[in-house]
């Protein structure tokens, strides 16, 4: 019996999905999305759109093409990773990741503006700020953030993680 009254209220809801996401739609029956989750139906089965089955589709992580990034970030991805093939570019609507063939991963917000680097055979050194590089000493920086509050963090090839203030002072290091 519970069983059953689970079922029903499931088959309930999800036809009030259906409904909600059919009055989203403008007069050429395009999908409207009113917020940063953007509903899609797909059949379950297949990757044919069907409308019966509602799948929320989260906004993180949204595969999109590099034509989608800021310039200034496809300048920067021209600068340090000449001839370097990105395999795939994401967005969750407030940044930009770049993967790389090679393994590399750069992160840009929403302007452009790189938020980290990922780069098992040593970040760029044309983007590491001079105060940080020589914290590194011999070590290589295997990525580099800076952190919303305006602080960098780096993490070195030897397993060192070092974290920088605004003003360049390291307030933190772990040398696991």
């Amino acid at each position: 019996m519970k069983k059953t009254l689970f079922y029903s209220m499931a088959v309930v809801a999800l036809g009030c999905l259906a409904v909600a996401c059919n009055q989203n739609s403008d007069k050429n029956g395009q999908q409207q999305t009113s917020s940063t989750n953007e509903i899609q139906m797909v059949d379950a089965t297949s990757d044919t759109l069907d409308t019966r089955k509602p799948i929320v589709k989260n906004d993180k992580d949204v595969e999109v093409s590099i034509d989608n990034v800021p310039q200034v970030a496809k300048d920067l991805l021209a600068k340090y990773f000449p001839g370097k093939e990105a395999t795939r570019v994401t967005t969750d609507n407030d940044d930009f990741t770049i993967y790389f063939k090679s393994g590399e991963k750069v992160e840009f917000n929403k302007q452009g503006e790189w938020k980290e680097f990922e780069c098992m055979a040593g970040v760029p050194a044309g983007v590491i700020p001079q105060q940080i590089k020589s914290q590194a000493g011999d070590a290589t920086i295997t990525k580099l953030e800076h952190v919303t509050t305006g602080g960098y963090e780096i993490e070195l090839n030897n397993g060192k993680e070092i974290k920088f203030n605004q003003n360049f002072q390291v307030v933190e290091v772990d040398n696991d």
